[in-house]
């Protein structure tokens, strides 16, 4: 694992829009794409830089700690990750009807009303100890509840019936 001294490095953004990285040494990478290395359990540590706009391009290093970061750096980061972890959270469920196997969701999220199909419950919905519901379309879209014990009692009672 190469790690990134967050002191020694300097994140830009290009004018075509376009996020790049330059190293102590003078090297630079444009462009680059951020991960998170554990998004739900620790979003703030391990940021994995990627040489590239997609997956296949070689690590580049890690950045272990966001903090470390200058908050202008941060910023730059957490935009990046932002667009690469569009994970809509679902506020509210309207209904959730099955037919066949394939269930049909229709919820408000924090992006507006959405309706999506989900199949098979074991592999599609996560819950977690701590109350998230994670669940993916059948589109590989992914949907997160924070705590679905918050939700209006009707909503759980839908869910509830819908978890595997």
């Amino acid at each position: 694992m190469n790690e990134l001294d967050p002191k020694q490095v300097i994140f830009a953004t290009s004018d075509e829009g376009e996020l790049g990285l330059t190293l102590a040494d003078g090297t630079r990478h444009t462009p680059i794409q951020c991960s998170c290395l554990f998004p739900l359990s620790d979003p703030e540590h391990y940021i994995s830089i990627q040489q590239g706009d997609d997956k296949h391009h070689p690590e580049i290093g890690i950045i272990k700690d966001l903090s470390a970061l200058l908050p202008e750096q941060r910023q730059l980061i957490d935009q990046d990750l932002k667009h690469q972890h569009f994970l809509p959270e679902i506020l509210s469920i309207e209904d959730i009807r099955g037919l066949h196997g394939i269930d049909e969701w229709c919820v408000t999220t924090d992006r507006g009303p959405i309706t999506f199909f989900v199949s098979g419950r074991k592999s599609s919905i996560v819950l977690t100890n701590d109350n998230l519901l994670l669940v993916t379309d059948i589109e590989k879209c992914r949907y997160r509840i924070t705590d679905y014990t918050t939700l209006p009692l009707r909503a759980r009672q839908m869910l509830e019936r819908a978890l595997p």
